[in-house]
Formats: structure tokens, C-alpha cells, sequence
């Protein structure tokens, strides 16, 4: 990114008493700021130059001054700039016309002061009118005016109270006074020893002027200082080149003059230390100029326009001085001339303004590299976390600073750094990083970026999922699951698609947990999906997303029954059933299970229990008579398919001959069995075995006029319980994988066509002790 900058040797051989003697080199601007130029913003709503600008809240404010085209009038008009908006709003007017005046900056609020005042044409009509801009109240007050009369003078602030110092005055121009704002009053103090002054300067609470003693035979140019604790100028060492309209201004404590006239425009440089009372020639500027606009920018001194040679031209060329290589630098040129204009440092862009040409246009240059943007922190892996920004056309390189701690304070870990990324390997997992980026150029260095904060940790260990496949998973309802971090505050999830779209996204959910259950109606059966997690800690760091994590939900399997149709009458009491497996995802059949019912499914009559063969077919034991309905459900090894129905299924009352225990037809529990006493010798005999060890429950029924008896017999046909049709219910101990007898007769001779029925279930004991104690609390029964 960084461009190789390009030189031009400027040189003028002279041969003087054989001596070569080489001029300046002059350093252009670089290619990646020559896309910086100077742009021309909002114009003024009045042209005007001799007025003044002070800068308040990050808006610029502008006051009087005169114009010297078709309209020749002295301004008491004030107007506002916001850079926001790009916009210049008309504020209220200064109670007096004046230019050439002086303006100060005291707790927010506008002092001006002096100046030509009157029409233009009075030139010599100076002012000791003295107003006050409140922007809060957006209106100029009147105050005490100074003592003197004066235009063209200096002033500066100290404590709160404004010095000013000389001006164009007729006589008496070593004079000097001082406002107080809290008393609203001027009073004198030390008069200098010079009588005409350029420029002025506060350095270390002490005031610097520069100028000349206009009584003297010889014009020279000195510097004078004034301590306000000891009301005392004194004089300090003259200048090394005499000269007027120059232009000067302070950087790190040292007093930089440039330019000016003398019997010609001069490109002469000088600086003064004031630790050492000496004055230091330094490389002079590439353009002789005068009444040029100066500003400083970190560290660098930057001179514009003004009025030059050859023929007092005015200028448009700017350029700019680093005291570190005592270089100068060519800069892009003004769009306009300026002279006699104004110029604001704002938010690194330096504005100028109006001035003898194009009198209320205005024009800025970003000089300092804009702040990057649109930065990215991503972990490489667990040991390096990559940054990137957006380029930034007028940087030369970049600064990456880092912290521990959210807003800093930050400490630079790289610079120099040429290219817009950089990859961090000084990092710890699981620790928080808070970044930020600043870009840098010849001027220095920009505003930093927003910061940005990664989490030097990626959540591992998670489930369900594969990395380079899918994993088959149990149904829609799934639990993401992953491995605890000790700082972790919340987590979000995100489920995408093969096509790494989006499908769902998690709201951030704040919990220590390392689990999420996915709602409802997100996954569907058959498809793919890559989920993912990041979390955030307690630091309000967040991690990247983890790698995705893919799965494939489970298609049911399917079953089709083939053996029978619905409504269909069967004939025994035994039922073969047979169907057809198929499963979406080719999972073999590894489980079926089959229930039947003889009450519309109110209660399961038959039910084989899940039953692990691969067999596609199933016989169930004798059944009771009637009408039965079936259910089958297979397993793919993941998950049962949906119950398959097959209804309406009769089936015969094929029971006898079990006239004894040798021809007892076998039963299970929960069928309902029902058939006929055919005659007053008809005896039914009945078998089954015990699931449980436990109280078994025999209920019997048969209408009202039908005496019939129920006895248990155990294996070996010992009775061990009887009833009657009557009382409905016979209770008896059985043991569990035992054989037991029921026999059914009629204990009085009769018999109907009117079917009995019976059913069998093992009974629920719920077994309650209750302990009873006398009045001292002694367990007397239980």
C-alpha cells in the first residue's frame, strides 16, 4: 500500500570563487495523498478578507472583515459553519462594522475588539469597541471598550484575560492593556519597547511578540517577551533576516517564522528556542511568500497561499515543513488564491477561507489519513487472530494497538505495518482483546477506529455433528451441546443450509449454560444443516463461530402391511401379520412392535412389546374372538416410524374343543375371550402364564340370568381360586413364569346362546403402612 515517494532535485549550480554551492531539496507530496486535494466546501454567505475566525465546538465561526468588489463595505455580519452538515448559517450581527480587528476565545464565548470601523472609505476610523458572542443565547453584547483606539494590533489570552498589544496607530503604538471578563474592565500594563508588531505568541504563561522599533534609523526585526507576574518586556535576540508580513507560528515550545518581505518576497526560515535565546536558520521554503496562512498539524507546519512573486502575485501553492528532517514538502495547490484569509485546524482537515480572491468560497484538505474502517478481528486458530480494515488512500502505513480491558488504555503492538491487515500471535486463549486501528502519513497520525473485540477462544467439543460429513440424528427437536468456558456469559446459535444460507438464528441468550434445545418447526426430516456457536464472555468479548458442526435428520422409516386389508374376518384366533420395510436414509429394520385393541384403541388388548429380529412378519398367540384392530411400528436403529393401522379385523370364536386342562385354549393378558356354554355338561378350560409374580385379576362377565362358575387352577391343577359370574371379579397369587388354569362352567345346569367373556390383567398393588401410637408417643399397632 505504501507508495515509493517520488523526488524532485531541485538544484542551481553557482560558480562563485570555484565553489558549488547546492540548493534545497524539495520532497512531493506522496502518491497516496496526491487523492487528497483540497475541496472546495459550503461558500460563505458574505465575501469578505481582514475578518477574523475562531473555532468553537467543533464549528467555525466567522466575523466582519471587508469586501472589495462591486459591494465596498466593512462587515458587521457573523456566520457559523458546520462541517456536519457542510452548511453556513447567518448568526446574529457584531454591534459594529469593523476589519482588521482582533477576536479571543473565552469559555465558550467570542470576544471581539478594535478595528477600522466605519465605511470603507474611512480607512483611518480605528475602534475601541468591544462586543462578546454568547452561542448558548446566540447574541453579541456590548462591553467596556478598551482605552485605546486601535487596527491592526495583537492580542492573546493568559488566565482568562485578554492582552493586546500595539496596532496601526498614529502615535503611542507601544501601548498595551488588558481585559479582565469578570470585572468587565481594562487596565494598562507595561508598554513594549517596540512600537510595531506582526505576531504574538504565549509560551509557558509568558507573551512573545515580534517586530520592530519603527523610531530606530534601521527597520531590524526582533522578538520582545512579556511576564505578566512581573509586568516586565524584555528584549531578546534579533531575528537573522529582517523582514514584515511575515508569518510565524509555535510547535513543541519553539517560535518557527517563515516568509515575509523585505525589499523582496522571502523564502527564509528561521526558528527560535527560547531555552536558549538563539535564533536557528533552517531550510527555507520552495515559494517566496508573504501573508500567508500558517497552521500546525501534529508537528508539521503548514503554509498556504499568500501573496508572492513574481509581480505580488497571490498564491495558490502550499507546502509543508517537518522540524524533525528539516524538510519541506509539496503539497496540493488552493483551488483559489488566498490573501488576507483565515484558516481553522478541524478535526484534521485544515480550512481556509475567503481572502482578496473568490472572497467567500472555501476549501479544505484532509491532511491527516482518514480513520479506518470497517475493522474485522478473525482467529486464525487458537494461537493467531487475523485483523483487517478497509485501505486507506491517504495512509502510509498503519498502527494496531491493543488492550485487555474494553476502551483501553491501549498499547501499540505494531507499526509500520504497510499492508491493511495484521495478524496477532502474542495471544493467550480465552483471553478478551479489544483492538483498535489508526492510519499514518507524512502529516502524522489519524483518528483510531472504532474498536473491535474478539474473544481468543473457539467453542469446541460440540454435538451432535461432524466436521467433514453429516451425522445422522434423531429427530427435529434437537439439544446443541458443546464444551464449558469458566468466563462464558451468553452464546448465540446458528443452523445454515448446504448452501450456507441462514436458516436460523439464535436470539444472544444470556447463560452460563453450554447446551441450546432447537425450537420447534426450525429442522425438517431428510435435510442437511451446518449449525455453529459463538459465545460471548463476561468481558463482552466474542469468540467467532465454531466450525459447523453438519447433520442430517432422520427420515422415518416406513412400513406398509401386506398380510391383510381392513375389515377383513380372519380364521383362527391366531394372526400372522407381514409388511414391507422402507427406510429414506437405507437403515435396515432393527426393531418392530405390535399392540392390538378390542375398544377402539381406549386400551391396548395385545401388545408384543418391542421385539429386536429383523423379521418383517409376526404371529401373535391365540387372541379373544371379535372384532380387533392392529398397530405395527418399526425402528430404524434412530427412531420408530408412525403407528400403521389395520382395523376391522374378526376374528372366530375357534376356542373348543378345551373341555380339560390337556385341551385348554391359551390366552394372553388384556384380551377380552368370549363364547358359549353350549349345553349343562359344557366346560371351558382356559391357559396362560404369568408375566409377574404378583396378584393376578380374573372379571367375568355374563348376563344376570346365566349362573356361571370361574375356577383358578396353578400348574400342577391345585384350585387356588374361585367365583362367580355374578360377583364379577376373582382375585388370586400368581408366580411369575408360571402356568395357570382357568376353568368356566355353569354350576347350576343352565346354559345360553348369550356369550360370556373374561379378561385377565395383572393387578397394581400400591401397599400404604400406617403406625398408630398412644398418647406418649409408643407405636401401639401398624
Amino acid at each position: 500500500m505504501k507508495n515509493q515517494k517520488k523526488w524532485i532535485q531541485f538544484g542551481l549550480i553557482l560558480i562563485l570563487f570555484f565553489t558549488i554551492i547546492p540548493l534545497p531539496s524539495i520532497q512531493k507530496y506522496t502518491e497516496a495523498n496526491e487523492t487528497e486535494v483540497w475541496t472546495e466546501v459550503s461558500s460563505m454567505n458574505h465575501p469578505r478578507k481582514s475578518f477574523q475566525s475562531e473555532m468553537v465546538d467543533g464549528k467555525i465561526y466567522v466575523m466582519g472583515g471587508q469586501s472589495t468588489g462591486d459591494q465596498k463595505i466593512r462587515h458587521s455580519s457573523s456566520e457559523v459553519y458546520d462541517p456536519l452538515t457542510n452548511s453556513w448559517t447567518e448568526i446574529s450581527s457584531m454591534n459594529y462594522n469593523r476589519s482588521s480587528f482582533e477576536s479571543e476565545v473565552i469559555d465558550g464565548k467570542i470576544y471581539v475588539m478594535g478595528g477600522y470601523s466605519g465605511e470603507l472609505t474611512n480607512k483611518l476610523d480605528k475602534s475601541r469597541y468591544v462586543e462578546v458572542y454568547d452561542p448558548l443565547k446566540k447574541s453579541w453584547t456590548v462591553l467596556n471598550s478598551m482605552i485605546k483606539s486601535r487596527s491592526a494590533f495583537d492580542s492573546e489570552v493568559i488566565d482568562g484575560k485578554i492582552y493586546v498589544m500595539g496596532g496601526d496607530l498614529s502615535e503611542d503604538g507601544y501601548s498595551t492593556e488588558v481585559y479582565d471578563p469578570v470585572t468587565n474592565t481594562w487596565s494598562r500594563f507595561s508598554n513594549m519597547n517596540l512600537n510595531k508588531i506582526y505576531t504574538s505568541h504565549v509560551i509557558n504563561g509568558k507573551i512573545y511578540v515580534l517586530g520592530y522599533d519603527d523610531s530606530n534609523a534601521e527597520r531590524i526585526t526582533t522578538l520582545e517577551v512579556y511576564n505578566p507576574r512581573s509586568d516586565t518586556w524584555t528584549s531578546l535576540r534579533d531575528l537573522n533576516k529582517n523582514r514584515r508580513y511575515f508569518s510565524s507560528i509555535v510547535v513543541d515550545g519553539k517560535i518557527y517564522v517563515v516568509g515575509g518581505q523585505e525589499d523582496d518576497y522571502l523564502n527564509y526560515v528561521e526558528v527560535y528556542d527560547p531555552s536558549t535565546n538563539i535564533w536557528t536558520e533552517l531550510r527555507p521554503m520552495e515559494e517566496k511568500r508573504s501573508h500567508s496562512q500558517i497552521q500546525e498539524i501534529n508537528g508539521k507546519i503548514i503554509v498556504m497561499g499568500g501573496k508572492g512573486y513574481p509581480s505580488h502575485s497571490y498564491l495558490t501553492s502550499t507546502e509543508m515543513y517537518d522540524p524533525n528532517t528539516d524538510n519541506w514538502t509539496q503539497m496540493p495547490s488552493l483551488n483559489n488564491y488566498r490573501y488576507l484569509s483565515e484558516s481553522q485546524v478541524l478535526n484534521g482537515s485544515i480550512y481556509i477561507m475567503a481572502g482578496s480572491d473568490f472572497e467567500n468560497s472555501v476549501e479544505k484538505i484532509e491532511t491527516l489519513p482518514h480513520t479506518p474502517q470497517s475493522v474485522k478481528a478473525q482467529i486464525n486458530n487458537v494461537q493467531k487472530i487475523q485483523l483487517t480494515w478497509d485501505v486507506v488512500n491517504n495512509a502510509d502505513e498503519y498502527m494496531v494497538k491493543r488492550s485487555n480491558s474494553k476502551d483501553g488504555p491501549y498499547e501499540i503492538i505494531a507499526g509500520n505495518v504497510v499492508e491493511n491487515s495484521y495478524v496477532d500471535q502474542n495471544v493467550e486463549t480465552g483471553t478478551t482483546y479489544f483492538y483498535i486501528i489508526s492510519a499514518v502519513n507524512q502529516i502524522g497520525e489519524g483518528e483510531n477506529s472504532n474498536e473491535v473485540t474478539v474473544l481468543n477462544y473457539v467453542p469446541n467439543t460440540i454435538s451432535p455433528g461432524l466436521i467433514d460429513e453429516e451425522e445422522l440424528v434423531e429427530g427435529t427437536s434437537l439439544t446443541f451441546n458443546w464444551h464449558p468456558m469458566d468466563t462464558q456469559n451468553a452464546f448465540q446459535i446458528q443452523i445454515d443450509n448446504p448452501s450456507n444460507e441462514v436458516v436460523f438464528t439464535s436470539e444472544w441468550i444470556n447463560t452460563e449454560n453450554s447446551s441450546y434445545s432447537v425450537p420447534e418447526n426450525v429442522l425438517e426430516r431428510g435435510n442437511v444443516y451446518g449449525w455453529k456457536v459463538r459465545i460471548e464472555d463476561k468481558f463482552s468479548g466474542t469468540s467467532p463461530y465454531s466450525d459447523p458442526r453438519y447433520i442430517k435428520i432422520n427420515s422415518l422409516p416406513e412400513l406398509m402391511i401386506t398380510s391383510h386389508s381392513d375389515n377383513e374376518q380372519v380364521q383362527n384366533n391366531s394372526v400372522s401379520l407381514a409388511w414391507n420395510y422402507s427406510d429414506l436414509d437405507n437403515q435396515e429394520q432393527l426393531a418392530y412392535q405390535v399392540i392390538g385393541s378390542q375398544d377402539n384403541w381406549e386400551s391396548w388388548s395385545y401388545n408384543s412389546n418391542e421385539i429386536a429380529p429383523l423379521d418383517k412378519t409376526h404371529t401373535t398367540p391365540s387372541l379373544g374372538n371379535g372384532e380387533w384392530d392392529f398397530g405395527i411400528r418399526v425402528n430404524d436403529g434412530l427412531e420408530w416410524s408412525d403407528w400403521v393401522y389395520l382395523n376391522n379385523i374378526l376374528l372366530p370364536s375357534s376356542y373348543e374343543p378345551n373341555d380339560d386342562f390337556t385341551t385348554a385354549f391359551p390366552f394372553t393378558y388384556s384380551s377380552t375371550y368370549s363364547t358359549t356354554i353350549s349345553s349343562d355338561s359344557d366346560v371351558d378350560f382356559y391357559q396362560y402364564t404369568a408375566s409377574q409374580t404378583g396378584l393376578d385379576e380374573l372379571t367375568l362377565q355374563s348376563t344376570i340370568d346365566n349362573h356361571y362358575e370361574v375356577h383358578i387352577f396353578d400348574g400342577n391343577q391345585n384350585l387356588i381360586g374361585t367365583g362367580a359370574s355374578l360377583a364379577g371379579k376373582v382375585y388370586y397369587l400368581v408366580e411369575g413364569g408360571q402356568t395357570y388354569y382357568i376353568k368356566i362352567f355353569s354350576r347350576d345346569g343352565s346354559f345360553s346362546e348369550e356369550p360370556y367373556s373374561f379378561i385377565v390383567n395383572p393387578l397394581e398393588l400400591n401397599i400404604e403402612t400406617q403406625y398408630q401410637y398412644d398418647e406418649n408417643g409408643n407405636l401401639r399397632n401398624k
